[in-house]
């Protein structure tokens, strides 16, 4: 790990037990219906298979989840004098890499829908610019890339979602889901 760079994971694990799966906490609770999403994240860019996460979640009807693979960057964009006339730099962190948002809705008829939002960021280039012989700062261009589907199955039927754009079977970079219906969480 470069001193630039901070794995997001690395934060979570010391805040939470489900490092890379946040559950939207006011979703409303009295929806009976619970499903359990497992999700298998792979990358072939390499030329090898690769699993990059395989983190698991456990949610009400219509309640949202988010899985994250990101690396949060410092930039020092911009630089401002101190109380003591030394220059302070202005810190800006920006996160690099893929954002999985999920929410379930099941059907009378059995079958499971997975809305599924993809974004992904990725810094394409940093400008630096220098504001004299010793001081510097960089400007970083970000591009941003979302993508909504919404797939359809039997519960316990797996989902797999091209990452990379490219058609299923051509993909270097996919996620695999399997949603199951657990059922009535009412008393």
């Amino acid at each position: 790990m470069s001193r630039s760079s901070l794995p997001l994971a690395s934060i979570a694990l010391l805040l939470s037990a489900a490092p890379l799966a946040a559950v939207e906490p006011e979703a409303a609770v009295n929806d009976a219906r619970q499903f359990h999403v497992e999700c298998r994240i792979t990358d072939a860019t390499s030329g090898k298979r690769q699993v990059r996460q395989c983190p698991k979640v456990t949610l009400f009807e219509h309640q949202k989840a988010a899985i994250s693979d990101l690396v949060l960057r410092p930039f020092v964009i911009a630089v401002s004098p101190a109380g003591d006339g030394a220059p302070k730099p202005q810190i800006e962190v920006l996160p690099e890499g893929l954002t999985i948002d999920l929410c379930c809705h099941g059907s009378e008829a059995g079958s499971v829908t997975l809305d599924v939002t993809l974004e992904e960021s990725k810094i394409t280039k940093v400008r630096v610019a220098k504001l004299d012989d010793k001081t510097s700062v960089q400007q970083p261009q970000v591009e941003i890339v979302k993508r909504r589907q919404f797939l359809q199955a039997e519960s316990g039927s797996p989902f797999t979602i091209s990452l990379d754009g490219q058609p299923a079977g051509k993909s270097k970079r996919w996620a695999d889901f399997v949603v199951i219906e657990l059922g009535s969480s009412a008393k």
